[in-house]
């Protein structure tokens, strides 16, 4: 006959065992699906970034509209010859439309430079609601042709207007695209002539590139093509020396000489009625 507290004895270790199999498998399951630390920082960071970059968006978008801080107050400043503040103010008016940040710099500065006279545009904002707009104009050094102009970098330009066509300038002709080549001549050729009191206004390069100079008094130069610079030093040296004195005489000089130059004289000079030239 069993007695009965033997057979509860026996059913304990079973239930106890059980339950210990059921606890340890619950702690397994529970574990594999919680994310690791390192994976919930970097969702933390990544959402961060996310709220970063909508914010940024909709913070550009507000301030790329029209209608935000909108400019109030154009100024305008340059040391003006030929452009006329007024006349600026007015094209700013129409052309500055957009508010602080939406205003499209660049573009306006294009329109801007390509205005009669207007060389190079400087423009700034000034917070909260100013632009200002600083001008430098074209300086002319020389007429390049009939209607246009050219400045002491080379670049030609149209001034437009004839009424504020400058008057009196020295004139350069010359091939297209020898504009820059030129007037660097040109300043050369003036500097040398200045120093013997002789003023150059105009320089003329045929399409050999043979070129002729006209001065002030009327004299004519030849120069050719080779040795320019050395032929026109020898004239301004020989010309102090012996020719100063009767310069009003002399009608044109050839320099292509190597040792000297051909000079044509004015009438009623002897040396023109003959039909000669002398050379020097």
């Amino acid at each position: 006959m069993t007695r009965p507290g033997k057979k509860q004895q026996k059913r304990k270790p079973h239930k106890q065992a059980a339950s210990r199999r059921r606890s340890k498998q619950t702690q397994i399951t529970v574990s594999d699906w919680l994310p690791s630390t390192e994976v919930l920082r970097l969702a933390f960071v990544l959402a961060f970034l996310l709220l970063l970059i909508v914010a940024f968006l909709q913070g550009y978008g507000w301030m790329m509209r029209p209608g935000t801080l909108p400019i109030r107050q154009v100024s305008v400043s340059g040391d003006f010859n030929y452009l006329q503040p007024e006349v600026l103010q007015k094209k700013l008016a129409t052309e500055v439309s957009g508010g602080f940040f939406s205003l499209d710099l660049e573009q306006l500065q294009g329109k801007l430079e390509a205005l009669p006279w207007v060389h190079r545009v400087a423009l700034r904002r000034d917070w909260p609601d100013r632009l200002h707009v600083y001008f430098k104009e074209q300086v002319p050094i020389a007429q390049w042709g009939e209607t246009f102009l050219l400045n002491r970098y080379g670049e030609v330009f149209e001034p437009g207007s004839k009424e504020v066509h400058p008057t009196e300038l020295p004139q350069i002709i010359g091939e297209p695209g020898r504009e820059k080549a030129l007037i660097e001549d040109f300043i050369r050729y003036d500097r040398m002539l200045n120093d013997v009191d002789l003023t150059l206004t105009m320089l003329r390069e045929d399409a050999r590139q043979d070129q002729h100079l006209l001065l002030a008094n009327g004299m004519k130069l030849v120069l050719g093509r080779k040795g320019r610079v050395k032929r026109l030093a020898r004239f301004a040296r020989i010309f102090t020396q012996t020719l100063s004195s009767v310069s009003p005489q002399i009608d044109a000089l050839d320099l292509r000489y190597s040792n000297g130059f051909s000079v044509r004289w004015h009438e009623p000079d002897p040396a023109e009625q003959s039909g000669d030239k002398d050379h020097v």
